[in-house]
């Protein structure tokens, strides 16, 4: 007797069904993780505690984590702003030492340069006092009231004490130039340094964020960059298809 096909495929499916679970009987599904996871400890005690690992605190009642981040921010840049208070002090002390020590070297230099010129001015007083003694001398021998010789040597005399008297002057313009330049000098680099701490301090940051107005070449130039860049850009005017591309 032939089979055919048909009720060959039923009876296999018959025999299927005796050795399937029970209808309404699903299979217990597992995870993938639960292999890999830490066994429960005794009395059903967190795998971390199993571990010997302590627990994460909760959060205090009413505090969110984002708050408690916040909090930390907030304690964090006070800390910051009192560390650059600090730091602004001790800048803004270096300041004032630095001014205090200005203002003294100025008096300095005032006071050397007042002698500076106390002292030219003798120099030419002492020019001024001979010349008009030679020039009475000379009289006096063209007039005849002294000979060549009296007038030789007397000439000779007020020449010789002449020179002495301005050596000794040009000694003390020599020194007071001198200490006029080295203050100077000091008053320059000084400055320098408290240009330096003002910055340094705050005091020259909204000065120095201040830009300066551009001259006619860099707003030229700005200009052509300008220009550059919307050549290269593709303008679209769907009312006017003579705009449609422009190069």
């Amino acid at each position: 007797m032939r089979v055919s096909y048909a009720t060959l495929a039923l009876g296999l499916l018959g025999l299927t069904g005796l050795f399937s679970s029970p209808a309404g009987a699903q299979e217990e599904t597992r995870n993938p993780l639960d292999e890999i996871a830490p066994p429960a400890g005794p009395d059903g005690a967190a795998p971390e505690e199993s571990l010997g690992l302590a627990a994460t605190p909760p959060a205090p009642a009413g505090v969110t984590p984002r708050q408690t981040a916040e909090e930390i921010d907030r304690n964090f840049d006070k800390a910051l702003d009192n560390y650059d208070d600090i730091i602004g002090s001790e800048k803004t002390a270096a300041v004032r030492n630095l001014e205090d020590r200005i203002a003294q070297n100025e008096k300095l230099l005032e006071k050397n340069q007042t002698e500076l010129g106390r002292y030219r001015g003798a120099v030419r007083q002492i020019k001024i006092e001979y010349t008009r003694q030679l020039l009475n001398l000379k009289t006096s021998f063209r007039g005849g009231r002294i000979d060549e010789k009296t007038y030789e040597k007397k000439a000779k005399q007020l020449a010789d004490e002449y020179v002495f008297k301005v050596k000794e002057v040009e000694k003390d313009i020599g020194f007071y130039k001198t200490e006029s330049d080295a203050t100077a000098a000091r008053i320059n680099t000084m400055q320098a340094e408290a240009r330096f701490q003002r910055v340094a301090a705050g005091k020259d940051r909204a000065a120095s964020k201040k830009k300066d107005e551009p001259n006619a070449l860099e707003s030229l130039v700005m200009e052509l960059g300008a220009a550059h860049q919307l050549h290269l850009q593709d303008v679209w005017d769907e009312g006017d298809c003579r705009f449609c591309r422009v190069r």
